[in-house]
């Protein structure tokens, strides 16, 4: 959208392996980018170094990431905080099973990554 002729080829491509139109990605990155707005409130804890901050924070945005995709699918019915607890992981343990992924109830970056994919796919 900013001009560069590569990205606009390489969305085109990336839309057409997925089989989606470049509109479907656009309204995909822009509800991305509000989950990652609604998750910087979120972000609080004691003083702690770093990159141990750093990784506590990530980790709880991709649980509120995954909690958020549970909530639009009708899975979870509790907040989307970052907190993983007896609700979340119930939540996490239906949605692998329902997609033949290893059931485990805990919320990390790979299953948010089949989540999107899933997600781009139904487009």
């Amino acid at each position: 959208k900013q001009g560069n002729l590569e990205a606009q080829k390489a969305m085109e491509q990336i839309a057409q392996q997925l089989q989606i139109g470049t509109d479907d990605i656009d309204n995909f990155v822009e509800r991305m980018q509000s989950i990652n707005e609604s998750v910087k409130g979120r972000r609080a804890g004691p003083n702690m170094q770093k990159n141990v901050q750093s990784k506590l924070e990530s980790s709880k945005a991709v649980t509120a990431q995954i909690q958020d995709y549970l909530i639009l699918s009708g899975k979870y019915k509790g907040p989307a905080d970052g907190i993983s607890g007896p609700k979340t992981e119930a939540a996490i343990k239906e949605y692998q099973s329902n997609n033949s992924l290893q059931v485990t109830g805990k919320a990390s970056k790979q299953l948010l990554t089949h989540m999107v994919g899933n997600n781009l796919a139904s487009y």
